[in-house]
């Protein structure tokens, strides 16, 4: 119906679980031609597979918590991470595949992995995110919320920005 390939997109801010987390993201392809395909004349064998090409166009992030000195299995059972400041809102464009007006800043509740809570040692946190959220070093990236009794606040780093870091580089 969009005939213009422009959207505009806003994610949640509750992600704290697949479902929800899923239903941000947004994906966008280049116009193909048609796909002939008569389901009525062909057994399930001869239908082969339909492709579909796409690109993500959230960015998305993972933040892995692993139980090491001073934890043990179950200190992550009632964990939550929260990403800061993220944007909320941007104008997507397809056909060139631009992202461009980010506005709107949210906390996002970051959905986790865990099976089984009370014996993880390892539980990975992850969150669609519009791209164009402004990083800073030195500012909180996302809070970490009863970690076996503590919580803790993620930084922004050169690292996380890519760049060189003097202490990493030995110099």
């Amino acid at each position: 119906v969009n005939t213009t390939g422009v959207l505009g997109w806003t994610t949640d801010s509750d992600q704290s679980t697949a479902e929800k987390m899923k239903v941000n993201d947004l994906l966008w392809s280049a116009t193909t031609s048609s796909v002939p395909y008569d389901h009525a004349s062909k057994s399930t064998d001869e239908h082969g597979t339909i492709k579909v090409p796409f690109t993500h166009a959230m960015s998305k992030f993972t933040i892995v918590l692993v139980a090491g000195d001073g934890f043990k299995a179950g200190d992550f059972e009632s964990t939550t991470v929260t990403l800061k400041n993220m944007t909320k809102t941007g104008t997507f464009t397809a056909p060139s595949a631009t992202v461009s007006d980010p506005t709107g800043i949210v906390d996002v509740t970051m959905y986790s992995d865990a099976t089984d809570a009370a014996t993880a040692k390892i539980r990975t946190y992850e969150a669609i995110t519009v791209p164009l959220t402004e990083l800073t070093e030195d500012e909180v990236l996302a809070v970490i919320e009863n970690a076996g009794g503590n919580n803790y606040e993620i930084k922004v780093t050169k690292g996380i920005l890519g760049m060189s870091d003097p202490i990493l580089d030995n110099n």
